[in-house]
């Protein structure tokens, strides 16, 4: 906005209010302070005293393995059909 319509506009806002319009704040940017490298300390492994956890049952099936092998069959039936009736 030129400088000439700002002005124009806050008169004629003043005139209207009967106040001039509060001035922009205007944000100071401040870098933040330094931060310091924390002394290196040795790792040490931790340690508890609750008992390692049971393994996981063994729930998993055989099923979509053997409908994977299913449908690559189909897919080799195919192919095979196209290139012998081409």
């Amino acid at each position: 906005m030129p400088p000439d319509a700002a002005s124009s506009l806050i008169a004629e806002l003043n005139s209207i209010s009967g106040q001039a319009p509060p001035s922009a704040e205007v944000a100071q940017v401040t870098p933040p302070p330094p931060v310091e490298a924390a002394p290196a300390q040795p790792q040490q492994p931790q340690t508890s005293d609750q008992p390692a956890q049971a393994p996981l049952p063994q729930t998993a099936s055989p099923y979509p393995l053997i409908g994977l092998a299913g449908l690559a069959v189909i897919g080799l039936y195919a192919g095979l059909r196209l290139k012998f009736l081409s």
